[in-house]
């Protein structure tokens, strides 16, 4: 993960889990569940270098605020 550019050194990306409360339905015969939940909520970066004449190209790059770990709970 790229945590600060060149041009801005002072700025960083970040990602950090933060608890909800999510509302969880079915069909519509069934009741509607409260759950605590996290999500990923963060400010990241992403750039794109220009090509020179004779460079490797540098495929894009784009930075995510994603969960590392997951699991379900019935």
């Amino acid at each position: 993960m790229v945590h600060n550019l060149a041009l801005y050194p002072e700025r960083h990306s970040w990602c950090q889990a933060t608890p909800i409360r999510q509302e969880i339905a079915h069909a519509p015969e069934c009741h509607t569940t409260t759950i605590d939940n996290v999500v990923c909520l963060g400010a990241c970066f992403s750039y794109s270098v220009p090509k020179a004449q004779d460079d490797p190209v540098i495929p894009p790059y784009c930075d995510a605020c994603r969960p590392t770990i997951s699991a379900w709970k019935v």
